[in-house]
């Protein structure tokens, strides 16, 4: 099991390419024409016929505030590295620990993973970079302090952290 996830390919078409192979896609049997001109016909898509997914403007509930006055304190520290308006800094970190991965999941020789945007975060699970997390709850719950500080987090304002990252 081979995952490429750092930003290695030079160019969109090249990683298109290098995925093909995680699904056995690059085999000659399964893939019926040029993987070249296939990747292309990907990319083209991905850029212009992709469109985000609606997003509902409206005010956030009590809880939603909460959730995101905790996001933005810098002792909780998670817009350190998701700040507005993107929600990414777009800067490589180390990811947490190889225990508790899946088991698909192989060691991981390059343990820094560019941090994702957290942009309708709350519509794709499962989470981390190594899927082992099913909810964003679970995320929360389980961040032992790797992803910001929330360690020190009560129930209730990590339930508040999990309604505000839904909203993003």
């Amino acid at each position: 099991f081979v995952v490429l996830r750092h930003g290695e390919s030079a160019t969109l078409i090249d990683r298109l390419i290098a995925g093909f192979s995680l699904h056995r896609w690059d085999e000659p049997s399964s893939w019926p024409r040029d993987r070249k001109v296939s990747a292309a016909a990907i990319q083209a898509f991905l850029r212009t016929g992709l469109v985000p997914p609606p997003h509902e403007e409206r005010p956030l509930t009590a809880k939603e505030k909460l959730g995101r006055d905790l996001f933005f304190d810098a002792g909780t520290g998670c817009a350190t590295c998701h700040g507005a308006p993107e929600y990414t800094d777009r800067k490589a970190y180390p990811a947490f620990p190889d225990e508790g991965a899946p088991e698909v999941a192989s060691a991981d020789p390059n343990p820094r993973y560019k941090t994702p945007s957290l942009r309708f975060v709350g519509g794709t699970p499962p989470y981390l970079h190594d899927g082992r997390f099913p909810s964003l709850a679970a995320l929360i719950a389980g961040n032992d302090d790797h992803m910001g500080q929330t360690n020190q987090l009560s129930a209730t304002d990590k339930a508040a952290l999990v309604a505000f990252l839904e909203t993003l």
